[in-house]
Formats: C-alpha cells, sequence, structure tokens
C-alpha cells in the first residue's frame, strides 16, 4: 500500500500541492497532457497549474534531441561566433541570437531570487522576439530558470565581488518589470470583463461608418490667440440633446417653441455662434468639450412606454442624424480653435444592452482620426475626472445622483472621495435633470447643467423656472478656477 505522497500515488490534488512534486510527475510522466490522461483530468487544469508555478516546458524537457528532415539529423544546431549564436530550428530557418540578448535572457530568467524571475512571455515581450523562438533558443543553449544569471564571459571577465554587484543592480531592473508584467497582466485580467461589450460596440461602429461619410478634412480657418497674460481654457458643456425627440409647444403652459430636429439644427447652431464668439473674446489656448450623454433619445424608444410617438426622427436615422450633429460640432470649433480636448460619458437613454452614447462616441472618434490637434476620450465609463490647470471638474451623467437635498450632497461628496481628489476648485458638473441649479459646498461647487431641449410634457421638472432650453460655459483660469459662467439660452 502506498502513501499520499508516494510516487505511485496518483492523487492530482497533492501532486498540484507544490511546483517540485508537479514537476516530478511532469517530468515522469512526459508531459502535460500524458500525465492529464493518467490522472483523468483535463489537461488545462494541468496548464492551470504549470502557470501559476511558472513552469516552461524546458523545465522537465530538454527539446528535441534529434529533428527528421527527409533523413535522421542531429539538432537542434548551434553555430557559436564572437558576438551571436546561429540556432537552426526543425523548419530548416536560422536564428540570430546576439550574446548581449543572451545577457539580458539571462539576467530576467535566471534570477539569482527566484521571485525575481520573469516568465517566458514577459521575456520574449522584453527582447521583442517571438515567444516560439525564445523557447527554442534556450531550449539550444540549455538554459533554464536554475541557470546562472551571468554567461560564461561574464564569469570569466568579472570578480565575484563585481558580480554581486551586478546581481544587486539588475534584481532592482527585475522587480520594475515584474511590476510592469504584473500591471499588464492586470490590465488583461480587467479588459476581459469588458470584452464582448467592447467588441460588439466596434462591430457596430464598423457597420455604421460604412454608411457615415466624414466631412471633407480642411486646416482651421481662423486661429490667432494674441499674447495673453491669462492663461485660459473654454469648457463647452454639451448634455441632454436628445435628438429625434418631439416636444409638441401648444401642450405646455405659456409661449414655448417646443423641440424637433429643424428646432435641434436652429439651436446648435445658435450655441456655436457663442462659442465662436467666447473664443475670439477671452482669447483661450484650449477648448474642451464635454459631453454628459443622452444625445440620442433612443434609437429604438424602448426606455419608457410610448416613447416612440414622441418622436420624429427614430431608429438608424437617429443615430447617424446625432453622430452627424457631433461631427458638425467638432469641425466647426476646430476653424476657430484647434487645441481641443474632447470627453465623453454615457447616458441612460439606451436600453437592449447598447448604449447609444458609447457606440455613437467610438464613431465620431473614428470620423475625427485626421485631426491631430484633437484629443478625444470616448472610453466607456459613467463617471470621469477632467484636469484643467489646477481645477477638477468630475464629469457624470448624473442618473447615480440621488434627488434628495442631503442624500445627493452625500453621493456628490463619495464620489470625491472616491475620485481621490482634494476639496479645492473641484466642480461636480452633470446632466440628466435638465434644469440648471448650482449647489455650493465646501471647497467644491455641484453644478447641474440645463438640456437644449427645454420644457417637455414628459419630464419629471417640467414646473421648475429655470428649465429653460439652455446649454452652459465654464471660463477656467490658470490659478482661479471657474471664473466665469456663460449660458445660451433658446428661448
Amino acid at each position: 500500500m502506498t502513501g499520499e505522497g508516494s510516487m505511485d500515488s496518483l492523487n492530482w490534488k497533492y501532486i498540484r500541492s507544490s511546483k517540485d512534486t508537479l514537476l516530478k510527475h511532469l517530468k515522469r510522466y512526459g508531459g502535460q497532457r500524458p500525465l492529464a490522461r493518467k490522472l483523468g483530468v483535463d489537461h488545462k487544469s494541468i496548464k492551470y497549474w504549470m502557470n501559476k508555478y511558472d513552469i516552461e516546458v524546458g523545465d522537465y524537457d530538454n527539446g528535441p534531441s534529434e529533428i527528421y528532415e527527409g533523413r535522421k539529423e542531429m539538432g537542434p544546431k548551434v553555430e557559436e561566433y564572437e558576438e551571436y549564436y546561429l540556432i537552426r530550428t526543425p523548419d530548416g530557418r536560422y536564428i540570430k541570437f546576439t550574446k548581449e540578448e543572451e545577457k539580458l535572457f539571462r539576467e530576467m530568467y535566471c534570477a539569482t531570487n527566484p521571485e525575481d524571475r520573469l516568465s517566458l512571455q514577459a521575456c520574449s515581450d522584453e527582447l521583442e522576439i517571438d515567444r516560439d523562438d525564445l523557447y527554442y533558443i534556450k531550449t539550444a543553449l540549455r538554459i533554464t530558470h536554475d541557470d546562472l544569471e551571468f554567461t560564461e564571459d561574464q564569469l570569466n571577465e568579472l570578480d565575484d565581488e563585481s558580480l554581486v554587484e551586478i546581481s544587486k543592480i539588475r534584481r532592482k531592473r527585475n522587480l520594475k518589470r515584474k511590476i510592469r508584467e504584473e500591471t499588464y497582466r492586470a490590465a488583461l485580467r480587467e479588459n476581459k470583463k469588458f470584452k464582448e461589450k467592447e467588441y460588439l460596440t466596434n462591430k457596430i461602429t464598423e457597420r455604421i461608418l460604412r454608411k457615415i461619410e466624414p466631412f471633407e478634412w480642411s486646416t482651421p480657418k481662423y486661429f490667432d490667440v494674441s499674447a495673453n497674460q491669462d492663461r485660459l481654457t473654454l469648457v463647452v458643456n454639451i448634455t441632454d440633446w436628445h435628438y429625434g425627440k418631439l416636444v409638441l409647444g401648444e401642450n405646455l403652459l405659456g409661449n414655448i417653441e417646443g423641440f424637433n430636429k429643424d428646432i435641434f439644427e436652429k439651436r446648435i447652431d445658435k450655441y456655436l455662434q457663442d462659442i465662436i464668439d467666447c473664443i475670439d473674446k477671452y482669447q483661450v489656448e484650449e477648448v474642451v468639450v464635454l459631453n454628459y450623454g443622452d444625445g440620442l433619445d433612443d434609437p429604438n424608444a424602448h426606455v419608457y412606454p410610448g416613447q416612440g410617438d414622441h418622436q420624429d426622427v427614430k431608429y438608424e436615422d437617429q443615430f447617424m442624424g446625432y453622430v452627424d450633429a457631433l461631427q458638425y460640432f467638432l469641425k466647426t470649433i476646430y476653424n476657430y480653435m484647434p487645441y481641443i480636448r474632447y470627453s465623453s460619458v454615457r447616458g441612460n437613454h439606451s436600453k437592449d444592452g447598447v448604449n447609444w452614447d458609447v457606440v455613437a462616441n467610438y464613431t465620431l472618434k473614428k470620423l475625427m482620426e485626421d485631426y491631430d490637434s484633437i484629443e478625444m476620450d470616448v472610453s466607456n465609463k459613467a463617471n470621469k475626472i477632467v484636469k484643467i490647470y489646477d481645477s477638477t471638474i468630475l464629469q457624470t451623467h448624473g442618473n447615480n445622483i440621488r434627488n434628495g437635498k442631503y442624500t445627493g450632497q452625500l453621493d456628490v461628496l463619495n464620489m470625491m472621495r472616491l475620485a481621490g481628489v482634494s476639496p479645492e476648485k473641484v466642480y461636480i458638473v452633470q446632466g440628466h435633470l435638465h434644469h440648471q441649479e448650482k449647489l455650493e459646498g465646501v471647497g467644491h461647487n455641484w453644478y447641474k447643467l440645463p438640456s437644449i431641449v427645454g420644457g417637455d410634457v414628459l419630464s419629471n421638472e417640467i414646473m421648475y423656472t429655470n428649465a429653460r432650453p439652455a446649454q452652459q460655459m465654464f471660463l477656467i483660469s490658470d490659478g482661479d478656477g471657474i471664473i466665469k459662467e456663460h449660458f445660451t439660452y433658446f428661448d
């Protein structure tokens, strides 16, 4: 009878309990697949534990001792020259591997401290050598994790004290590489969470781009910022455009215009004229355009019952009309001020698993690729931190902020804590509610932005007297924060 820890005891839990035990069984049975068959487990499970312990194939298999190419040949063949090796692969290729590359590889792969050693994939990334080629190189030169981190030439040329000093320096360098590798791996893990949505967004964007043509590219018609002692930036807020929405003015209290696609276009042109006037008047050095979402009313009209009855543009036409409007908006500003930063967050007027704000902004970025002086952040986030000089704007659509006087302030303070910003020259800016309001906190201001739509029989805020159709801009100074709030009213 054999004990659980003996070589004949094929207990998978025991075998995977340590690197040495797993390595011993891999050597005995000739690799992960033969061992998997012997254990009756999926070979991917063994591969998982190999990766966990950083076990490479070369750690238990010295590679092919023979290769066949029509007739029996000895291999692998290594030709050594003064400054490099030539290594012949089984398919007849020759890989050139310099001795400087060998030094770097040994430094990373064979570090004296096991915890400092990089994986073969990380070494491949650092050396910019294909992983399969690098595996064959290390096999041909018989380099394993447990080898010395120095080449024969270094051992012959340097004394022990020098080698120790080099090893100390290398350890610091390898630590930085390990941190960089782990950061990269963490990013890959995080990316997996969004992979399906990202894939869907890109596919939708590609299909739309086949139908939407970008405007003809041109250089700015006018750009002349005179020498100004003050550094100024114009923040252009665009929010709750609800392109496609239909509001009949006769159903509202008072003499109100209502809203439709033609009124939308007229209001956009008025806003652009005010933006151009501000650029010229204040001689700003940059324009920051912040899009707070709900740019579309929802092409499928699934946000609330009966929504389709209150739309004059629907489906594909609504989406493409909104993207055209964004492209026209940015291009017009660019004609007068080419230095633009654009940042977007998603709104809540989307259903069916696709956020139309995100897809529209991805499409916009593709259409504006030739405009090098326009910096665009269209990543799929509900909240963003925008730095302008020593001021901070927390950009959010605002649907996650509660409407209560005290609960809303609590949510805002929590946002600041999560963002890690100090309560000085901090501005929490949101859309969503369609009415203009400014609340002052301790060290911060909370802005609720108006909508271009204005009065709406479907709005919860219809009775707010400050729910006039408008858009709002900020003038920010280096050192003083927001020094001016500019409104463009459309009624």
